[in-house]
């Protein structure tokens, strides 16, 4: 195991996803698509082996342990921004498919007569309702992470396999497309690695929060009291 920098280079804006990225969680979506292809039907016990045997050191401590690896973090000039979109509901094509019989109407039973608002279709508020929003944006060419770990299996998993092309929310609108991970050796990370989220305060500059230490990170039936290193916030 080797003290190890890896970086991400992107080549369009990140959006964050509201809670800490871990490098463990890429690394363990990468083993879990490599090793339980789509086409099976993996069950839970399967999935948590490969996440719990990833190619990292481990910090054990109180009988609980976290990957010694950090969150993902910028590491360039940020400059930050929005984005707009909008939703229009179509009611044509909705009347179009209640005649073609391709929508069920919830409670509706068919043969019992219909109230005149049942088929309603309003677009001011609920599931049909137009919208014009937006969400925010980080313009960063560079994202780190910090591990211990094994990097011959990291550079095979992160630029072999193909499993990762995005990183952050709103992938499927090209945010966060990634151009290139570098890993190399920095002995920094012999202590850069403990930013992240942690059951204990390994150092000073934590805070107290409810979080996941493990993965899956986005399990919050997981979640208990912990710290997590304001960097990574």
């Amino acid at each position: 195991m080797t003290p190890l920098k890896i970086t991400f280079n992107l080549a369009t804006p990140f959006v964050k996803s509201g809670y800490p990225i871990h490098l463990d969680s890429i690394v363990g979506f990468c083993f879990q698509r490599h090793y339980l292809p789509l086409e099976d039907e993996p069950d839970e016990a399967a999935i948590m082996t490969i996440l719990a045997d990833l190619p990292f050191e481990k910090h054990e401590q109180d009988g609980d342990w976290i990957f010694k690896a950090s969150a993902i973090m910028p590491d360039a000039p940020m400059m930050h921004g929005s984005r707009f979109f909008t939703r229009r509901y179509s009611e044509m094509e909705t009347a179009r498919a209640a005649v073609r019989g391709d929508i069920v109407y919830g409670k509706y039973k068919p043969g019992k007569p219909l109230a005149p608002n049942a088929l309603k279709i309003d677009t001011k508020r609920g599931s049909q309702k137009n919208i014009l929003s937006y969400y925010p944006t980080t313009e960063c060419r560079r994202l780190v992470a910090y591990c211990i770990g094994d990097k011959e299996l990291l550079d095979e998993a992160l630029n072999e396999w193909g499993h990762i092309s995005h990183i952050g929310a709103k992938r499927r609108m090209g945010h966060g497309l990634i151009q290139s991970i570098d890993i190399e050796e920095d002995t920094t990370a012999l202590t850069a690695w403990q930013k992240r989220t942690m059951p204990w305060p390994l150092c000073n500059d934590v805070v107290p929060m409810r979080c996941t230490t493990q993965n899956p990170y986005f399990d919050k039936t997981r979640a208990k009291d912990g710290y997590c290193h304001i960097e990574a916030l």
